[in-house]
């Protein structure tokens, strides 16, 4: 993600909608023209499904609807956005599945120079960077992560301790994925740079690397000491309960999946459970229910819609 703020604008925080909605008028302008591909979603008619789906892919900010001044912008099957007056007037995203850091630098960089406005520059000091409205966000503004999953860290409730070890170390954060670590049911984590200022490119790159080779060692260490050292582990029985459960479950609500979920691919990470941990990557997109509803299901068949595709996943369907 790439952070910008136009030079002669307010920035979002102090809520002057003239230039808020100054700030909407040319960004909207600039992919209308460089990238006419792209669909743009307003607070004011975005359907309930578009805002499950994109929520659910962490594209939407959960304060988006009330934002009237904001926009989202997106492409390439939602794997590039922009999010405009959410925070900053811009934010670049791409993502992938794989965790090609340089390969989502190289893109958001390019989609940076496309939306570039010559009468109009990003907010810059020679000393300090590009500017956010957080001083602390100051500097190339450019943020990368990766998501991990920590069955193992967060059982033992290792993360707090981690997280302080990587900000002290690499200049990196490592927090749920969701709101709060107690409501993280998948035991899914960001690792990613806390600061941006006076650092390269490459040189995030390689800290959150870096940062997050510490974290799956440490979490491939727990793993092997309770499944392949102890003689005895209650983890091994949560995952073949698990992997039981969702072969023959008809119903299934999202936190209860990924509770499952994360039980069976701790099993299948550690070589117990008969299921390719590819196979359970694969199977965190059936958490969310807008697949379902741009299938043409309701929020009260969306358990079973889930059911059904778990089971055809796990029967090799």
């Amino acid at each position: 993600m790439l952070r910008r703020n136009y030079q002669d604008l307010t920035f979002c925080p102090q809520d002057k909608e003239t230039d808020l909605l100054e700030s909407r008028r040319r960004t909207l302008s600039a992919i209308k023209e460089k990238a006419p591909d792209m669909r743009v979603y307003y607070p004011t008619t975005l359907s309930a499904l578009d805002q499950a789906r994109l929520m659910e892919s962490g594209l939407l900010p959960t304060s988006f609807i009330k934002l009237s001044a904001a926009a989202l912008a997106t492409g390439e099957e939602d794997t590039l956005s922009v999010a405009i007056n959410t925070g900053e007037h811009l934010l670049l995203g791409a993502r992938d599945k794989e965790g090609k850091l340089e390969g989502l630098t190289a893109r958001v960089r390019s989609l940076e120079e496309d939306l570039a406005l010559t009468d109009h520059p990003y907010a810059y000091d020679e000393r300090f960077g590009y500017l956010s409205f957080n001083p602390v966000l100051a500097g190339s503004g450019l943020y990368v992560s990766l998501v991990m999953h920590l069955p193992m860290l967060s059982f033992l409730k290792q993360i707090r301790a981690l997280s302080e070890t990587l900000k002290q170390r690499y200049y990196c954060f490592l927090k749920p994925l969701g709101q709060t670590e107690d409501h993280n049911q998948g035991n899914l984590y960001r690792v990613g740079n806390a600061s941006s200022f006076s650092r390269e490119d490459e040189d995030i790159i390689r800290q959150v690397t870096e940062a997050a080779k510490v974290v799956a060692e440490k979490e491939a260490l727990l793993r092997d000491k309770a499944f392949h050292e102890a003689r005895v582990t209650p983890l091994a029985d949560r995952a073949w309960r698990a992997y039981g459960i969702l072969h023959y479950a008809r119903r299934l609500a999202r936190d209860d999946y990924l509770s499952l979920w994360s039980r069976m691919r701790l099993g299948a990470v550690a070589g117990i459970l008969p299921v390719p941990v590819a196979k359970t990557n694969q199977m965190l997109e059936l958490s969310g229910d807008g697949r379902y509803l741009t299938d043409g299901a309701d929020r009260k068949t969306c358990p079973f819609r889930r059911a059904d595709e778990v089971r055809q996943a796990l029967s090799g369907g």
